[in-house]
């Protein structure tokens, strides 16, 4: 009878742990979110609706043109309805990283000189936008990030999300504007 240490000399199996197996749910996340990231936009559409339907939400262009910028984010579809709230409510949470940059002055400063900025573009697609964040980072002398983590926090209530510019277009000028103004009044 061969003892273990033998076996694995005969096998070459040393790159197997004597440790007993365990469930990684990281890993499976991860795996997850990358099975999601794979899918064509119209598939995770589809995938997604049920859920959402569920949620309250309706399957509609907007809907179906939020759905592939939330993609390449989530890990699982049960994060998606948390994630999109923002564009479907005015009483959208605002987490606390973000009402802490939303209180900081020069924050608010940024804020309504984006504010200004935003409100001048006739035509409110992401290409404009991005042009309008580089240029009024030129001209203050500001990164384009003093920029858009306040507005960001402003518009999504959130630090991270997906582009900032197709949110904004997304949203629209009338309620970005809105949703900024609402730092520098208060």
């Amino acid at each position: 009878m061969l003892g273990i240490e033998q076996v694995i000399k005969q096998f070459q199996l040393s790159a197997i742990h004597r440790s007993n197996a365990r469930f990684d749910h990281e890993k499976l996340k991860w795996m997850n979110g990358e099975y999601l990231h794979r899918l064509s936009p119209e598939r995770f559409c589809e995938f997604a609706t049920p859920l959402l339907e569920q949620e309250g939400f309706q399957r509609d262009e907007k809907l179906s043109s939020i759905l592939p910028l939330v993609q390449e984010k989530v890990k699982g579809v049960e994060e998606i309805p948390e994630m999109i709230g923002y564009f479907f409510s005015e009483d959208y949470p605002v987490a606390d990283k973000a009402a802490k940059k939303l209180n900081d002055p020069a924050a608010q400063e940024n804020i309504q000189s984006l504010h200004e900025a935003l409100n001048q573009l006739e035509s409110f697609h992401a290409a404009e936008i991005e042009e309008c964040f580089k240029q009024l980072s030129e001209t203050t002398g500001n990164k384009i990030g003093a920029f858009m983590a306040p507005c960001r926090a402003a518009v999504t209530g959130q630090m991270g999300g997906p582009s900032l510019y197709h949110t904004l277009e997304i949203l629209g000028k009338e309620t970005c504007l809105d949703r900024l103004s609402r730092v520098f009044t208060k």
